[in-house]
């Protein structure tokens, strides 16, 4: 779901258009999960936006790195959804900022999903 976001918000592409990429791979079409869970990014994008750059001091949401708002929103989705495990998705997102993004952006990261 991340990767999908991430290449919505750097191609300024619609997000339905990523996935209809991503559809070719069978695993993906399987995984409710996933389709879920980005629906959810769909649906709320503007309503997690806002609840991470309420979380944030002395920046704006655009400015944050593609990568780092993609795993925002990914984890602010999961994190509302009703059987989410506040420190499971914190360590998954942290996790992907230290694989994807710039080295101490895991921290920021974790910072900000902390508060929520």
């Amino acid at each position: 779901a991340i990767i999908c976001v991430y290449q919505s918000i750097l191609l300024k592409c619609d997000i339905f258009e990523v996935i209809s990429n991503q559809v070719e791979n069978e695993k993906v079409i399987k995984d409710l999960f996933f389709l879920n869970l980005t629906a959810n990014v769909i649906e709320h994008k503007p309503y997690l936006t806002k609840m991470v750059a309420d979380k944030l001091s002395n920046w704006t949401f655009d400015r944050l790195g593609f990568m780092e708002q993609a795993i925002l929103l990914v984890a602010v989705a999961e994190l509302l959804s009703e059987d989410a495990d506040k420190a499971v998705v914190i360590n998954e997102a942290i996790e992907y900022a230290k694989k994807y993004t710039a080295a101490d952006s895991y921290k920021f990261i974790n910072g900000v999903l902390d508060q929520l």
